[in-house]
């Protein structure tokens, strides 16, 4: 059997939904925090999420995509991002809103540290999957998705030592 390439289109497509529900996390828990250390941290990371969704957009230009297609419609007709997303969905926030959810359940800081940990360590491990399945120059996309979400992973990792 073949080996099944992904392109770095289907893998932003994943991308920036993770990183658009990972706005929508920081963004509620920040609104439910306890603490102020907790709240600046959430505000932080809200924005990163944001920076990040930019960086996913202009990654595009790489991979020579004029109309940056959505998940769903990645989903909808491509055999290669129906995988992508039954991988995805067992480890990270891939559905629409699923981050803003996730942070009204909260019901402590402790909690959404372990949720936001847990959240950006899922993501890590996705993009390493991924990286085994990009080919060419795309690679490229896979470890610069890497090394932005292992900066929030150890900045959280601090705070909780901090923290508790």
């Amino acid at each position: 059997m073949d080996p099944i390439y992904f392109s770095g289109e289907e893998l932003l497509a994943i991308a920036l939904r993770i990183e658009e529900n990972g706005w929508g996390f920081y963004s509620e828990a920040y609104k439910g925090a306890q603490s102020e250390k907790m709240k600046e941290l959430f505000d932080y990371l809200a924005k990163q999420e944001l920076e990040h969704i930019e960086s996913f957009k202009k990654l595009y230009k790489l991979v020579k995509r004029e109309k940056v297609k959505t998940f769903d419609e990645l989903a909808e007709d491509d055999e290669a991002a129906l995988y992508l997303r039954a991988l995805s969905d067992s480890r990270v926030f891939t559905d629409p809103g699923e981050g803003m959810r996730r942070a009204r359940s909260l019901t402590s800081d402790k909690e959404a540290l372990d949720v936001a940990l847990g959240f950006e360590k899922d993501s890590i491990l996705f993009y390493y999957e991924m990286a085994k399945v990009i080919k060419g120059d795309e690679k490229k996309i896979v470890e610069s998705l890497i090394e932005q979400e292992k900066e929030h992973f150890f900045k959280l990792s601090r705070l909780k030592k901090e923290y508790l």
